[in-house]
């Protein structure tokens, strides 16, 4: 399956989609923070720098979320499809059924851009999960499945098959705007040209104790002792680290904006949304070494109410105040507070627990989830420890 050579293709982006493996020597712990750092970037670039154009309607992203399956290179996410369509770069990929070419119905319909690369075998995928259109009220649409709809509505067919197989023939690359579906930058924007991309590679992480606060005028910049204001100018991104795994950082870079413009909205990430432990295949301890992975990104949180409490656990994992998880997440106090508790009890429960949920059907209930996230993080700490829990 050759990647698209268009020559309107966007290389920038092509790059930080289809990005270059680790170094053969990588220990996983390092190939899954170099594919964080790719992930981070491209989530930037998609968020901040490009636009989604339906037909005569434009809109942005304001949430997405990443999957890659790379076994060759420490990274066997077991969530991720791995269906043969993936194995490309830069093309739309709507879910099918298992491997099959059928495509999924209903709610469980969803559109990926697809990250993957065939000559090592690694398939992959950035799933759009909200979007916000460019003038007209600013209408979020919310929901994979309602994405898709709104593609569907807006081209006029009832099907999935009917849009891909007989509108489009098959031709199903992100940059064509024949086929009336592609990303576009924004007004030539390229954050990811070679020198920008290497400033944004080498940026200095800085260790936050508490997360962006929502407020887009001003950044905060911060040092191991102290938080001051300082210019608007920047991007902040909040992103989850992986050591240990519950503690938030802030990407800052050092790029002066080619363009005066209003400051970026600073992006946010929590786990995926809608993963669970009752699949304990192909292990437990992959799936629980991925369910909570921060791989979901987004701005403007408080537009979004599905997987608000994913990233309101996240923060108060962090040790953030319920008081700004309230107003970052849009979550009401009595939620928070109890979430918090049980997040705390799922972590004094933690073995035994998990061992009630893997590869078992559990109500999807919001007490039971924060204590789940609570024991995951548990064991995630174990882990980071080198002690094998077994269930």
């Amino acid at each position: 399956m050759p990647n698209p050579t268009s020559p309107d293709r966007d290389r920038a982006l092509f790059s930080l989609l289809n990005p270059l493996p680790p170094p053969p020597d990588s220990t996983p712990a390092a190939a899954h923070a170099h594919y964080a750092s790719h992930f981070r970037r491209a989530a930037h670039s998609l968020l901040h720098h490009h636009h989604l154009h339906l037909l005569d309607r434009t809109f942005s992203f304001l949430e997405v979320e990443f999957y890659l399956r790379d076994p060759s290179n420490h990274h066997a996410d077991p969530f991720t499809h791995g269906h043969p369509n993936q194995l490309r770069t830069g093309t739309w990929y709507f879910h099918r059924v298992g491997m099959s070419t059928g495509f999924k119905g209903g709610t469980r319909k969803g559109l990926d851009i697809t990250t993957g690369c065939a000559e090592r075998g690694a398939t992959g995928g950035i799933l759009i999960r909200a979007i916000r259109e460019v003038g007209g009220g600013g209408q979020v649409v919310e929901g994979p499945s309602l994405v898709c709809d709104r593609i569907l509505s807006e081209f006029g067919v009832q099907g999935l098959k009917e849009l891909v197989e007989e509108r489009w023939g098959g031709n199903v690359e992100i940059w064509n705007r024949d086929i009336g579906l592609w990303v576009e930058r924004v007004n030539g924007k390229d954050d990811g040209d070679a020198n920008e991309m290497e400033t944004v590679e080498a940026v200095k992480i800085e260790t936050v104790e508490t997360p962006e606060d929502g407020d887009v005028s001003a950044k905060v910049t911060v040092s191991t002792s102290t938080l001051k204001r300082a210019r608007a100018d920047d991007t902040s991104t909040l992103t989850a680290n992986d050591d240990p795994p519950s503690t938030f950082k802030r990407s800052k870079t050092t790029v002066t904006p080619s363009v005066a413009s209003a400051p970026l909205p600073p992006l946010y990430t929590s786990p995926r949304v809608g993963l669970s432990l009752s699949n304990n295949t192909p292990t437990p301890s992959l799936r629980l070494q991925y369910v909570h992975k921060p791989y979901r990104y987004m701005q403007h949180p408080h537009l979004l109410k599905k997987g608000r409490q994913l990233l309101a656990l996240g923060m108060l994992e962090s040790g953030e105040e319920p008081r700004r998880v309230v107003t970052v997440t849009g979550a009401s106090p009595g939620a928070v507070e109890t979430w918090k508790k049980e997040l705390q009890e799922g972590r004094r429960k933690g073995k035994e627990l998990l061992k009630e949920c893997i590869g078992k059907k559990v109500a999807a209930e919001a007490k039971l989830a924060a204590k789940i996230f609570g024991a995951v993080k548990w064991w995630e700490e174990e882990e980071a420890k080198g002690i094998v829990v077994d269930f």
